[in-house]
């Protein structure tokens, strides 16, 4: 069966394909602020794939969203996060573009291991699919935002995965007249790796989404793992960066020590949780080695914030709690 699905009114026709058809009825395009403010991270934040090198956008379909509930009866999202080893997942960062509160209800916010079925992707072999639950939480979707911030979830019990796994969103928590849609990043922008999937109805198989719609591209959901780290000293590179703040909690100034493996043009930047830059410093080019920047804090609102170093176009984010 033929797949046919539209984007700003330009028809494409899609691969032969075995599984029923989906068509995108419309979409729309988000901007969220410095949207490209930061790669995937080895500590504190995971981010999707390529998700903010991507034009974040927000798909409709069957009176419905793509990434979210519809008329199709998809019953969960999730993306799929590539790790070497293991981490602690406390959280969840998701970036909702639209939701209709009708009933009051909640979504239900989750975490798979990568132990399902094999054979569900475009390519039709290799690649395991999510399946098993390893936790969950739920938001609100009154407490759901769509002007542009992330909805931040915590999970009451942390979550220990010991390789890839996928963190999602499971609609059949929703109350009929309830709906919500996740922003993405644009068709053709997911580097064709295949790591957004989706759950049939009625609890049925996961599929990605290039296999199922098809479109390749990442989802806005970011994971909030455990820094456990011991320091600077004890950290690996990561990009040519290591990092750390002092004090972690900050009230005044956070005096931000960091280490170049290679000399760089170094940009540093502290976000806060709706993706708005707070503090940006053009530090030139700086040596290989270490180096202390002071960031005032004492202007910020208490809560947690995101500190960036950009060095030479690599990144490493990490985080940082500002208290009074």
């Amino acid at each position: 069966m033929k797949k046919i699905y539209t984007t700003l009114c330009v028809a494409v026709l899609a691969s032969t394909s075995l599984f029923a058809q989906k068509t995108v009825e419309s979409v729309d395009r988000f901007s969220i602020a410095d949207f490209s403010f930061a790669e995937r991270t080895p500590t504190d934040t995971l981010l999707p794939g390529d998700f903010f090198a991507g034009t974040p956008s927000i798909y409709t379909s069957a009176s419905g969203y793509v990434v979210g509930n519809n008329n199709y009866g998809d019953e969960a999202k999730a993306q799929q996060f590539i790790l070497n080893s293991g981490t602690i997942i406390e959280g969840a960062l998701l970036y909702f573009g639209a939701k209709e509160d009708n009933a009051g209800s909640s979504v239900k916010v989750a975490v798979y291991a990568m132990d399902g079925t094999a054979g569900t992707t475009s390519a039709g072999a290799g690649q395991t699919s999510p399946d098993t639950e390893l936790g969950s939480a739920s938001v609100a979707i009154g407490d759901i935002d769509t002007t542009g911030a992330f909805t931040a979830v915590t999970f009451s019990t942390p979550i220990y995965v010991d390789g890839d796994f996928a963190l999602g969103i499971d609609v059949t928590t929703l109350a009929a007249g309830d709906t919500v849609g996740l922003v993405s990043s644009a068709d053709g922008e997911g580097n064709a790796a295949e790591l957004t999937w989706e759950r049939w109805s009625g609890g049925g198989a996961w599929y990605t989404m290039v296999a199922a719609w098809p479109l390749d591209f990442d989802f806005g959901i970011l994971a909030v793992v455990d820094n456990s780290t011991s320091g600077i000293e004890d950290d690996n590179y990561f990009n040519g960066i290591k990092a750390d703040v002092v004090p972690n909690p900050a009230v005044d100034v956070a005096n931000l020590v960091f280490e170049l493996e290679n000399s760089s043009n170094v940009t540093i930047r502290v976000i806060d949780l709706s993706g708005k830059i707070v503090f940006n410093s053009n530090e030139g080019e700086l040596a290989q080695g270490r180096h202390n920047v002071n960031i005032p804090v004492s202007a910020l609102a208490a809560g947690t914030y995101y500190y960036s170093i950009n060095a030479s176009h690599k990144s490493l984010t990490k985080k940082m709690v500002v208290t009074k």
